[in-house]
């Protein structure tokens, strides 16, 4: 049984910063004219087709949004139960509501609230239960809310509560949204929510917040050499990297490091590793580690200085201090004695002067004869 009750109530409820998967498009989570919640009994239940964007794959999704309101507010804070699944359509597959066996997230009974001022929030985050987040690649994800079994003593009471001479509580429709992507199943066959004579969405919607962990790698290091004794700018390319990624090569760590972003890190190599190939590694906060072997090497530096020459005649100067002229031997001894020490001396500026003025000397003398 399906009983609709128009809602009179209008009661935003908060919004929280995350991503959804929705069909409705009541972006004030409130109800607004027109709008209805449907009591459902058991066994009937709500469902869903949520078709996401190529773009959003993969999804990890850990909680499931339902909205279960009440027309006039008189029914708020009651407390029930629901049953709830998730599984992936495949392609072209029609909404079908499947052998419990086929639950993705398997068949699980959630407490829920009555309350026209926010959605509740039904986690798949919940190992205790067998509940995890469950990781979708492809493929639309189907979601069926169902009323609670009235005889099972764990799930007590009906789902939530049907009192027309009162007030009505129930799923919400948003019946401002389109009537694609909203089905009822009523124990007899799966039949969309429009044939029932009902325009709108159900508010159930799927949260996917998780990041999807990305394993750490190590995929490049440029530039790949360093001499002996320098450090290099480098940068370390992978995939996996934070605030908290650590790299080194041959073991010592890049001084000045720092993550670029998700694929890259920064820094100086070690300037004190020996000549030779090393290995690059990167590791997490959480120990977890990869290697890039023999990426890194190390060598002789280059001889650029030009070689000594060890052939010519030094070309000293010796100050004369006291008027004396006084040269060095090719050792730098002076010849104190003044007889000369057999060696041979090395010509310096000032003999090869003496020899220019005595060269033009002669020729003078030659001139005046002649």
């Amino acid at each position: 049984m399906l009983l609709l009750a128009p809602a009179l109530l209008l009661a935003p409820l908060a919004r929280a910063e995350e991503v959804v998967l929705r069909n409705d498009t009541a972006y004030d989570d409130g109800f607004g004219p027109g709008d209805h919640v449907a009591w459902l009994g058991y066994p009937e239940c709500a469902g869903v087709v949520l078709d996401p964007p190529p773009e959003a794959y993969p999804l990890v999704l850990h909680t499931v949004q339902v909205f279960l309101g009440s027309s006039l507010g008189n029914q708020d804070h009651a407390i029930t139960h629901l049953t709830m699944g998730i599984y992936v359509l495949e392609e072209g597959e029609a909404m079908r509501l499947p052998g419990w066996k086929e639950w993705t997230v398997p068949e699980a009974p959630f407490q829920v609230t009555v309350a026209s001022d926010q959605l509740n929030a039904l986690s798949l985050d919940d190992p205790e239960q067998g509940l995890y987040p469950l990781t979708v690649e492809a493929g639309d994800v189907a979601i069926w809310v169902c009323a609670p079994d009235p005889d099972d003593s764990e799930l007590p009471g009906q789902w939530p509560y049907a009192d027309l001479a009162t007030d009505t509580s129930g799923l919400v429709i948003d019946s401002d949204a389109p009537s694609g992507g909203s089905w009822v199943s009523d124990g007899d066959g799966v039949h969309a929510l429009s044939e029932l004579g009902a325009e709108g969405s159900w508010v159930i919607r799927a949260v996917s917040g998780y990041d999807v962990a990305v394993p750490l790698a190590v995929t490049a290091v440029s530039p790949a050499t360093a001499e002996l004794g320098r450090a290099a700018e480098v940068t370390v390319t992978g995939a996996g990297f934070d605030a908290a990624t650590v790299a080194t090569i041959g073991g010592l760590a890049l001084s000045a490091a720092a993550t670029v972003d998700a694929d890259h890190l920064a820094g100086r190599s070690p300037s004190g590793l020996p000549v030779g190939v090393h290995d690059v590694m990167v590791t997490g906060a959480d120990g977890a580690s990869a290697t890039l072997v023999k990426a890194f090497t190390v060598t002789e530096p280059a001889d650029t200085d030009p070689p000594e020459d060890t052939d010519g005649p030094a070309d000293t100067d010796v100050a004369d201090t006291d008027g004396a002229d006084t040269a060095a031997d090719d050792t730098g001894t002076p010849d104190e004695a003044g007889e000369g020490c057999g060696c041979a001396v090395a010509p310096t500026r000032l003999t090869a002067w003496l020899g220019l003025a005595a060269l033009a000397l002669a020729w003078q003398r030659r001139s005046t004869r002649a």
